[in-house]
This record gives C-alpha cells, sequence and structure tokens, in this order.
C-alpha cells in the first residue's frame, strides 16, 4: 500500500481494529464485524468485555462507564498500526496487555522520527482520561494538516522510515517484556511474602483462640466446683440445731421499699414548710 493509500485510509474509517477494515473496488474503505458495537445513549453506558484487547480502551478493560471516547483510543492504535505496519503489542500476553494497558503500565511507542503531527494525535488518542481524547471531527482537521508533512516524503524514504520505526518498536517491546517478567516475578514475591504474613497472623490468632478457649473451660470447672461447694455448705447448714430458713418475699420487700421512699419524701416537704412559716 503506497503512501497516498494509507492517508486515504487514515482520513476514511472510524473504527476498532484493522482487520475490520475492508479496503474494496476504487480503494473504497468498508468497516465490518460489527458484533461488539453499542448504540450510545443515557441508559448504555457500559461495554460488556469482549474483543481484542490489544484495542481496548482502558475504561472498557476495567469496565467503567464509557462513551464514544473508546472509540478514538481505538482509532489511535490503528492510525498506528498504519503508520509502522507492526502488529500492536506484538508477541505480548494477552493478560500482560490487561494488566498493563488497564494500569497505565503499558503503551504503545511512538517512534522518535514519526511526523510530529501524527506523534502528537497519538498521544491525544491515548490520553487516559477519556474528555482528554479529540472527537473524530477534531480528528479529521487534524489529519489533514499533518498529511501534507507525510506527502512531503517520498515512497523510499517512508519505506525506509518504517523499517527503522519497527527496530525501534521491537527494541522496546523486549525491553518492556523483560521488565513485565521482572515486575511480574516481584508481584509474585510480594504476594507470597503477604500470604505467609496473613499466615502468620492467622497462626496467632488460632493460639490466642485456642488460649481463650482453654480459660472458658476452666472457669466454667471453677464456677461448677462454687456451685457444688455452696450446696454441700448449705446441706451441712440445714443439719445444725436451730437452722430456721430465711423466706424472702420480693413483692413485700419491693412495696416496703417504695414506702420508706415515700415516707422521707413526705418529711422533707414538711421540713421545707416549716421552715418558710417561721420565715414568714
Amino acid at each position: 500500500m503506497t503512501r497516498e493509500n494509507i492517508l486515504k485510509s487514515i482520513l476514511s474509517f472510524f473504527y476498532a481494529k484493522l482487520f475490520s477494515i475492508l479496503i474494496g473496488d476504487n480503494e473504497v474503505v468498508k468497516i465490518s464485524d460489527f458484533g461488539t458495537c453499542r448504540e450510545w445513549n443515557e441508559i448504555s453506558t457500559k461495554m460488556s468485555f469482549a474483543g481484542t484487547v490489544a484495542w481496548m480502551a482502558p475504561e472498557v478493560i476495567k469496565s467503567e462507564p464509557c462513551s464514544e471516547k473508546v472509540d478514538i483510543w481505538s482509532y489511535g492504535i490503528v492510525l498506528w498500526e498504519l503508520l509502522t505496519c507492526e502488529i500492536p503489542y506484538k508477541d505480548v500476553d494477552s493478560s500482560a496487555i490487561i494488566w498493563g494497558v488497564g494500569s497505565n503500565q503499558l503503551q504503545l511507542p511512538i517512534p522518535k522520527t514519526c511526523p510530529e503531527g501524527f506523534a502528537l494525535l497519538l498521544r491525544q488518542c491515548w490520553c487516559q482520561k477519556p474528555r482528554n481524547r479529540p472527537s473524530f471531527r477534531i480528528i479529521l482537521t487534524h489529519l489533514e494538516i499533518a498529511g501534507n508533512e507525510l506527502m512531503k516524503q517520498n515512497d523510499a524514504e517512508y519505506f525506509k522510515s518504517q523499517q527503522k520505526w519497527r527496530q525501534e518498536i521491537q527494541t522496546h517491546m523486549i525491553a518492556n517484556s523483560t521488565n513485565a517478567q521482572k515486575f511480574e516475578q516481584d508481584l509474585i514475591k510480594k504476594r507470597q511474602e503477604e500470604l505467609r504474613h496473613i499466615k502468620d497472623i492467622r497462626m496467632v490468632y488460632e493460639r490466642k483462640l485456642e488460649k481463650t478457649n482453654r480459660l472458658f473451660l476452666e472457669v466454667n470447672m471453677f464456677l461448677h466446683q462454687l456451685a457444688q461447694r455452696e450446696r454441700e455448705v448449705h446441706e451441712r447448714e440445714k443439719m445444725l440445731p436451730g437452722y430456721k430458713r430465711k423466706v424472702v418475699n420480693p413483692l413485700r420487700k419491693a412495696h416496703d421499699k417504695i414506702s420508706r421512699k415515700k415516707c422521707t419524701n413526705a418529711c422533707a416537704t414538711d421540713a421545707i414548710y416549716d421552715h418558710t412559716v417561721r420565715f414568714c
């Protein structure tokens, strides 16, 4: 595909990935594969996790509320494919892409010698905050300006630049892959340490629980022995001469207490009245 055809393709499609874009007669670009498309309205603000992860926006991966700006992110991936003729996240595992893109730790490298207009557009399409990504109307205006810079190169220069970009991208992805493996190992080590710490805490609490249960059983045993001893003492008291069991009526006791309280209040009132009369 020549530079002119690439530029026409860039200006012609608005969708997720390069495999879904078909070029027909007279270089007419058509979109296919609408299996995961959505009609945006006030209700459908979330998308199901379906599709190819390399073209997914972070908010789709994290199952966050989505808007048409997810297509802007995907468009940036396709634009990168057309400029570099490389496969995005080549030889990177899908789970690593999900983690890296979702946590803002992994992003496609923009070649250093990439035309500045396209480099700027790629960075705008890949903004982490969806509201900072441009609309397709702005993208079209931007491409019309940036396309002039691309057209200044002849085909030989452009394909030579593409070859350098691919080497640069491969070097970057290999370095990132090494860093990702190291990070994964560090993460596994950290999780293992956390698991050991959790096990240690669990053992401490299990020992405390065992000690508490043992103390509870001992206290229960002492209470049982004390109750038994009280019964024995009571039985011995019954055998003593002149033993008379004192029976207390709870209702009578409460009635006497209320009567005493009323009597106390009445005496206090009389005393206050006498004092007032003398003063007068």
